[in-house]
C-alpha cells in the first residue's frame, strides 16, 4: 500500500500506524503523529488502521526561547 509520510511517498505492508512507525528510520525521540490532519493519541497507534493514500505527518518537538 502507498501512504505519504511528511509528504514523501512510502510503500508499506504495515496495517497499523504502530507498525509503520516501527519501520521508519530517523524518528526523533519525542514526536506526535497526525493521520489525515487528525492527531492520533500515542496509546492508539496500534489500533489506528492505515488505508491507501493516507497522509501521515510526524511532528518533532523543539525547544525554543
Amino acid at each position: 500500500m502507498i501512504v505519504f509520510v511528511n509528504d514523501e511517498k512510502v510503500e508499506t505492508s504495515a496495517s497499523s500506524l504502530e507498525e509503520l512507525l516501527s519501520g521508519l528510520q530517523g524518528l526523533p525521540e519525542y514526536y506526535s503523529v497526525a493521520v489525515n490532519d487528525e492527531i492520533v493519541p500515542r496509546g492508539t497507534y496500534a489500533s489506528c488502521v492505515l488505508k491507501e493514500n493516507d497522509c501521515i505527518t510526524v511532528f518533532a518537538f523543539m525547544q525554543g526561547g
